[in-house]
């Protein structure tokens, strides 16, 4: 038997028979993940090796990960960071031009007391902002300042010029490519509030909240004149945020998928 049960924000599908995923339906899959965002599996007998006969139902292109997390079973399934910090609400990769729509997480081996992922449905926090706060955020783009390593850079070579990169996405500002160190530096405006798919919706989905440390591709952020939220509106976000954060507390086999453009996920 599968039991669907409807949490703080998104879908629970629960098996209480190890029953195989395929028992889903992939139309039934991909309208409850349109109109929730986001969809928990659990009790389903699901293994690492099996994970991407199922995720590859709904992914066509998978985004390149971060090169500092490790490659785990496929070249397409990397490691989180791991870590004893809690990580802030955070969209994976909002600030570069391949902003992924959909991610995956699956648990190999759960915690203990801590370190449950956390999500936060993007368009409950736009829905809940003051009008003041909305009209600055509808005003003001974010300008992220990236550094985006690529290939091996443990290969000696001779220093080259550092020369003008194009990247075919729209919001670089600019964009440079260092061969020697190989990596790509990218000035990149996108907004903190986007229209979601299929929807007259709008979320709170990016990269504002996030420890500059934590994440080492990202240099800087911007919005407007500022490279901090005003103090109101930071409390207000907080806040909000708090009231609409949901932990995942995960056991092994779990799946997890979320729409990266309207949830933002983090760590305790």
């Amino acid at each position: 038997m599968i039991l669907k049960t409807n949490f703080n924000s998104g879908v629970l599908i629960k098996s209480n028979k190890r029953n195989s995923l395929n028992v889903l339906s992939r139309n039934d899959i991909i309208n409850l993940f349109l109109k929730n965002g986001c969809i928990i599996f659990k009790g389903f007998n699901l293994n690492p090796k099996s994970l991407l006969d199922f995720t590859n139902k709904f992914t066509y292109i998978y985004a390149n990960d971060a090169n500092r997390r490790t490659e785990v079973y496929d070249k397409k399934i990397k490691t989180v960071d791991e870590g004893n910090q809690e990580m802030p609400l955070h969209s994976e990769a909002s600030y570069s031009p391949s902003w992924p729509e959909i991610i995956w997480f699956y648990c190999v081996k759960p915690p203990k007391k801590s370190g449950w992922t956390t999500i936060c449905d993007g368009k409950k926090i736009y829905q809940d902002l003051s009008t003041k706060t909305k009209k600055f955020f509808l005003a003001n783009p974010i300008t992220y300042k990236m550094d985006i390593p690529y290939g091996n850079n443990t290969i000696k070579k001779k220093p080259k010029k550092i020369r003008d990169w194009f990247v075919n996405a729209v919001g670089v500002k600019k964009s440079k490519i260092d061969m020697n160190n190989k990596s790509i530096y990218i000035e990149l405006d996108r907004y903190s509030v986007s229209k979601l798919k299929n929807s007259q919706d709008y979320a709170f989905s990016n990269h504002l909240q996030i420890i500059l440390e934590r994440d080492p591709q990202l240099l800087s952020w911007r919005i407007g004149d500022r490279n901090k939220l005003p103090s109101k509106i930071q409390n207000e976000l907080k806040k909000i945020c708090a009231k609409n954060t949901y932990k995942i507390k995960w056991e092994k086999g779990d799946l997890c998928m979320i729409d990266n453009k309207r949830f933002m996920h983090g760590r305790t």
